[in-house]
């Protein structure tokens, strides 16, 4: 974990919306996602025709390289629906070389 390109490819992501959301990834994502559902729910449908649907307290897993749209929902009153997500696009690799996720 001491290698700098893991440090240099880590984010820690804290979303919240109020209103329905769309997210057109078709092109693929560039990188590994590891997310927490805080509130609301979502629906992932890949191109390959694969569908997750993830709720409140849910965690969630998205490979590099996926291609999908996301349909992002808020529950209760407010609408409302947020996530915690953390974003990797390098990891140390155990013979020292860097490793793209």
């Amino acid at each position: 974990m001491n290698d700098i390109s893991f440090y240099k490819s880590f984010g820690l992501n804290v979303y919240n919306f109020r209103t329905y959301r769309h997210t057109d990834n078709s092109q693929g994502i560039d990188c590994h996602y590891l997310a927490k559902m805080t509130s609301g729910r979502a629906k992932f449908a890949s191109l390959s025709g694969e569908v997750l649907e993830v709720a409140e307290s849910d965690i969630f897993y998205l490979p590099s390289g996926l291609r999908y749209h996301s349909y992002w929902y808020g529950d209760g009153e407010d609408g409302s629906f947020g996530w915690i997500s953390v974003s990797l696009g390098y990891m140390p690799h155990e013979s020292g070389a860097e490793r793209k996720m």
